[in-house]
């Protein structure tokens, strides 16, 4: 569908800890757990290889998605922050990669039509610009990274994701109309939230 190989990357390796005794990505809503919506949703937008990048409860959670055609990667980092996930899922990636999609595993909300909007665009603008979902002026999920920057992502430190590589000059922004963009459950608030709108 794509005239470029992009993969995908799904960041769930991470410690809930903003959610109490649970695993956020586990919980369930509408059938599905939250992990198990995203990587759906992804699949659905012909996102082919697709890496989900576990840690935290990684076996447990892994035994659950047996079904889907996806490749899991362990992070035995995990623990020192969001930056080892990701690099971790690019290390995974074959030479033939020429762009990732980095999806944050708590964002329930993204929808298969913004995910192939932003594959559509960085096809077009031919592997040069990352590229990024935009609603009403602030920048969402997710990412889209040409393979160019590969190598600056596993160079990243800590319990940050990659918003400190974008830059006006080297990113594009396209305007999203669903909310979802920029909605990730951290908190039972959130949760409940979510709940309500959806």
């Amino acid at each position: 569908m794509y005239s470029m190989k992009i993969a995908g990357i799904i960041l769930a390796a991470g410690s809930s800890c903003r959610m109490g005794n649970r695993n956020k990505l586990m919980i369930d809503i509408n059938g599905k757990t939250i992990l198990e919506t995203v990587i759906s949703t992804t699949l659905k937008a012909e996102v082919n290889p697709l890496i989900v990048v576990l840690g935290n409860d990684a076996d447990q959670i892994q035994k659950t998605l047996e079904e889907y055609p996806v490749k899991f990667v362990k992070n035995y980092k995990w623990e020192t922050g969001m930056s080892s996930t990701i690099k971790a899922g690019i290390e995974a990636l074959g030479d033939d990669i020429e762009g990732s999609m980095i999806l944050l595993g708590d964002m329930p909300g993204i929808n298969t039509k913004d995910i192939k909007s932003l594959l559509i665009k960085f096809c077009e603008l031919d592997n040069k610009k990352i590229i990024y979902p935009v609603k009403n002026g602030q920048q969402g999920n997710p990412v889209i990274f040409p393979k160019s920057y590969f190598n600056e992502l596993t160079l990243l430190l800590g319990d940050r994701g990659a918003k400190s590589i974008l830059n006006d000059e080297n990113s594009v922004g396209v305007e999203i109309h669903s909310q979802g963009i920029l909605i990730d459950i951290d908190t039972e608030s959130d949760l409940k939230n979510y709940l309500l709108k959806n």
